[in-house]
């Protein structure tokens, strides 16, 4: 079953890597934790190379095969970070703050990643997180003469060197809360990936070739059996198999047995010329290809909110394989050099076959087609992250629950707890306590100095805060000017954007208790408005929770960012629209969804939205300077969607009537509220703020709940009963100030406070 002679390539074997590769980008490009589960890609691709390696050390002397494997590995990777680093660093220049910058001793990391390399803050992971693989593969490939030295005498002898390994990695990186790139990783990758060397090199010594299909069935189901077994033994909190050693190890042997199961389905596919072709190129350009594809991905995110076209799985993948060809075309030949082939733009089935002597004019035709793919890539980067790293009036109108673009979670990364405590939509429970070191109790001064520390770092110009406690001590702090250039006061009236959909979902579930609404009866249109696109009908949670898939108004094609529209105009441009999902299949944030609630809370009641708000927010609540103005903007139709002006006292004060003394909502209504779906990462107008648990019936805790809306937020703790509103000199849905920024400092407080 090895399937070749030295010197010959193994087409299954480059099928494999070309449906690894396939299966990583997909995983990346979606985030769903149960991708992962289905080809476990990084064993699979560890296998293959152990094969590979083991072949080229029956062939060529240490020094030649160290030396070729190398240059292959890092040529394409110095590429790839000169492009990045470039780029993060325009950024930095463009957008200077200490999320956008980095430091000069992370270049290291990008000249030989011996650990995981790191960028600014602001990539996000997107650039740098996949990169552990070459971490890791650069450890194994120089570890190598070793392995092979090992596997010569002792066979699968040395298994328990690797078993030990991923072990001792799986109970320390769990008791040590150890984030990525944290040494018992870097152990645990070896001991792990390893193993699948390993195999890799029993499979080119020919023990395969002895597997008949019956011992292939068995050693599945033996696989499978022990994977149940070793997740329930060591499962990890995000449901991401890679981040559980002994299960992925279970894992990976049982989907390398299904793979060759399906050889001969695989074969008869290679024998296909569109088939071959596709992974004769994958195979030359595998190399770029993993380390392009993640900024593909965030690129194909980026267009879609641009062209405001649907977000659907088939329209990400589609984009994300155009921008990747575009990348591998512009830099892929640089794979080529590596490997001391004639450097090719495209290269084929025939080229591999035959090979192709560079002709006089073949290096300026490279040139040529590299540099307009690049140009290509170059534009579609400025006409995607230029528009929405621009402050400005359009802010609101992306305000999102995950923020500005709508992107799963970063790829490859192994959960970090010092990070996931200002993490929105992650899992881990771990939560970085910040505490006065002489156990002092907290004061305003304490708090003004926390959160003036908090100021100069981020660079904004002003602040002004109210922390409500559950004994009825209230701090207050107020920092700076705002950006009218007037101190900053938690008395100043101010557009509270979308925290103002906590209030309407307020409105709306008293008159579910009231039963003039119902949560979950279907509604095929909007009162005075018109029916819901395609017959479908959606259900007024649906409409609290973001699940209803009916498009924002401002992304229909009839929108006008200088036009004024009415509740009711843009909720008909909603309805115009066809829906982006089946209502209640996935989350998107949508301001017309809440413009559709007050308009179906009028329609209930027979009176004005402002006036239920009087009734049903201010004055249970009792608000001081808090008013609905109902007037429109140019591209901004505020409404029951983000309305309301306020100040930073009264949204404390709302946080506590709302959340914590229930003066607003019965105990039922609050709890429909403020049940996290996992799913959707949301509420019925509230939001998480985590790190999160998962409560295993398909709701999470999360360390605080609320909501932010333009520069405000107001946010619950219900562990400490502790209520964060605030206010800020800026928007925070930018690039030099976003809420990564915002939640870093409601975590210091709240830890604070609570000391």
């Amino acid at each position: 079953m090895s399937g070749k002679t030295p010197g010959q390539r193994d087409r299954f074997l480059d099928a494999l890597r070309a449906i690894a590769l396939v299966r990583v980008a997909t995983w990346h490009a979606f985030g769903e934790p149960t991708i992962t589960w289905v080809i476990t890609t990084m064993p699979l691709m560890f296998f293959i190379a152990g094969s590979l390696l083991f072949g080229s050390y029956e062939r060529r002397s240490t020094r030649q095969v160290l030396a070729s494997r190398l240059r292959r590995l890092l040529v394409p990777f110095w590429m790839f970070g000169a492009v990045v680093l470039t780029f993060l660093s325009i950024g930095h220049l463009v957008s200077p703050s200490s999320r956008t910058g980095w430091s000069p001793e992370q270049l290291m990391t990008w000249a030989v990643p011996v650990v995981d390399p790191s960028a600014s803050e602001w990539e996000a992971g997107w650039a740098s997180s996949p990169l552990w693989y070459l971490r890791a593969y650069l450890w194994i490939l120089l570890l190598s003469p070793l392995l092979v030295a090992a596997w010569r005498r002792f066979g699968f002898g040395v298994a328990p060197v690797g078993l030990g390994a991923l072990t001792i990695a799986q109970i320390a990186g769990e008791r040590l809360d150890a984030g990525p790139g944290h040494l018992v990783w870097i152990v645990g990758d070896l001991g792990t990936y390893g193993l699948f060397v390993v195999l890799g090199f029993a499979h080119r010594d020919g023990a395969f070739d002895r597997l008949q299909r019956r011992d292939l069935v068995e050693w599945t189901l033996i696989a499978s059996a022990a994977t149940a077994v070793m997740w329930q033994l060591a499962p990890s909190d995000d449901g991401v198999i890679n981040h559980s050693y002994p299960t992925l190890l279970a894992a990976g042997t049982g989907w390398i047995a299904v793979a060759f199961l399906a050889r001969p389905l695989i074969d008869r596919a290679l024998d296909l010329t569109v088939v071959s072709s596709v992974v004769a190129w994958m195979t030359r350009r595998a190399m770029s290809i993993y380390l392009w594809h993640s900024p593909a991905i965030v690129g194909a995110y980026l267009l879609i909110e641009q062209l405001g076209v649907d977000r659907s799985p088939t329209i990400v993948i589609l984009l994300t394989l155009v921008l990747t060809a575009l990348a591998v075309t512009a830099t892929g030949w640089i794979e080529d050099i590596a490997s001391r082939r004639p450097a090719q733009v495209w290269p084929t089935r025939r080229d591999r076959s035959r090979g192709r002597s560079a002709s006089p004019h073949r290096g300026r035709r490279v040139s040529i087609a590299s540099l307009l793919a690049g140009g290509a890539a170059a534009l579609i980067i400025t006409a995607t992250v230029l528009p929405i790293s621009e402050a400005g009036g359009t802010a609101s109108a992306r305000e999102e629950s995950a923020g500005g673009v709508a992107l799963p979670p970063p790829p490859s990364g192994r959960p970090d707890p010092a990070a996931a405590a200002t993490a929105p939509g992650a899992t881990t429970e771990t939560v970085r306590e910040v505490r006065r070191p002489d156990g002092s109790a907290a004061t305003e001064e304490s708090l003004a100095s926390l959160t003036e520390a908090w100021r100069s770092d981020t660079g904004i110009s002003g602040v002004a805060m109210a922390v409500a406690l559950p004994d009825g001590r209230r701090f207050v702090a107020e920092l700076g000017t705002d950006g009218d250039g007037s101190p900053m006061s938690t008395e100043t009236a101010r557009p509270i954007t979308s925290v103002t959909k906590t209030m309407t979902s307020a409105v709306v579930l008293r008159l579910v208790e009231e039963g003039r609404l119902e949560l979950d009866r279907p509604l095929r249109e909007i009162p005075g408005v018109g029916p819901i696109p395609g017959g479908e009908a959606v259900t007024v949670r649906q409409l609290l929770d973001h699940s209803s898939g009916l498009a924002p108004y401002q992304e229909t094609a009839t929108y006008d960012a200088g036009a004024a529209l009415t509740p009711e105009e843009a909720v008909a441009a909603s309805l115009s629209t066809p829906l982006q999902w089946a209502p209640g299949t996935e989350p998107g944030y949508s301001n017309s969804g809440f413009l559709a609630l007050g308009l179906l809370a009028e329609a209930a009641t027979g009176r004005s939205f402002d006036a239920l708000i009087d009734e049903y927010v201010i004055a249970p609540a009792a608000l001081a300077a808090t008013v609905l103005d109902p007037t429109p903007t140019a591209g901004w139709t505020g409404g029951s969607a983000g309305g309301v002006v306020s100040t930073v006292d009264d949204l404390a004060t709302w946080g506590e009537a709302l959340y914590r003394d229930g003066r607003v909502l019965s105990e039922a209504m609050l709890d429909q509220m403020t049940t996290i779906d996992e799913r959707l990462s949301s509420g019925l107008g509230t939001f998480p703020i985590c790190p999160c648990r998962s409560s295993g019936d398909g709701t999470m805790t999360p360390v605080s709940y609320g909501h932010n809306g333009g520069s405000v937020t107001v946010q619950y703790s219900p562990a400490h009963g502790v209520v964060i509103a605030a206010a800020f000199s800026e928007s925070f849905w930018t690039m030099s100030f976003d809420q990564a920024d915002v939640y870093a400092l409601l975590e210091e407080v709240r830890a604070h406070v609570t000391g």
